[in-house]
């Protein structure tokens, strides 16, 4: 007997931070903002990244001081080429990661020929929007290193790959933080997207109550789970 693919569709009751909570059983949280690139979208990233430091305990432990990849992104400030560098083999602190798919569009990558040319300054013109988006977003975070493989990897070096490839792991296990670029299917979609948002009242009465009661405000947001 064949089973049908059924989708059954549950909903997040929350709060927002500032109001009152009516009742335990409605948690906090924050209405997810249209533009992924915007400054109520940034909070809340600073927010998560805090949350995790000071709650997790594997976040905490040495979030700062992770031995480097043999090769990084230096990707400084705004005005500044960002440029590939060898950190020293003791060099330790912070920095991040970016996953992306190659998909049908060869990204921008080191090869023997531009490894020189690399480490000097890479115009930021040449990078994929990809690419130029997380170098915005680490901006943002005030991250100075930035793993991406197709740079950080001599893609024409059959040595250099035998010896990076089975390190990637280790990156991306001792990174900051990583953004994946999980919505490009290559690296010019870019990772910032806008996506319809519309938020609509209704009012209903949960309760009779005798008792003078609280006007409070209560937002409910779907999840989506596929059973098959």
């Amino acid at each position: 007997m064949g089973y049908e693919e059924v989708s059954i569709c549950s909903f997040e009751l929350y709060h927002l931070p500032e109001t009152t909570r009516p009742w335990d059983i409605i948690g906090i949280g924050t209405h997810v903002c249209a533009e992924t690139n915007s400054p109520e979208s940034w909070d809340m990233v600073h927010g998560w990244i805090q949350q995790c430091v000071h709650n997790h305990d594997e976040c905490r432990r040495g979030s700062e001081d992770r031995p480097f990849p043999t090769r990084i992104l230096d990707v400084g400030s705004k005005g500044i080429s960002p440029r590939l560098c060898v950190p020293s083999s003791d060099k330790r602190g912070k920095y991040a990661a970016l996953s992306h798919c190659w998909g049908d569009v060869m990204p921008l990558k080191t090869i023997k020929n531009t490894l020189d040319d690399f480490c000097r300054g890479i115009d930021l013109s040449k990078f994929p929007q990809t690419f130029k988006d997380a170098i915005v977003a680490y901006q943002k975070l005030q991250i100075r290193y930035l793993w991406i493989d197709s740079l950080c990897i001599v893609q024409d070096n059959e040595d250099d790959w035998a010896v990076q490839s089975p390190k990637m792991s280790d990156v991306y296990q001792n990174a900051y933080i990583t953004i994946a670029a999980a919505a490009a299917r290559n690296s010019t979609k870019g990772c910032f997207h806008s996506r319809p948002f519309g938020m609509r009242k209704s009012f209903a009465t949960v309760a009779e109550v005798q008792d003078k009661v609280k006007q409070v405000e209560v937002f409910a947001r779907p999840w989506q789970s596929d059973w098959h």
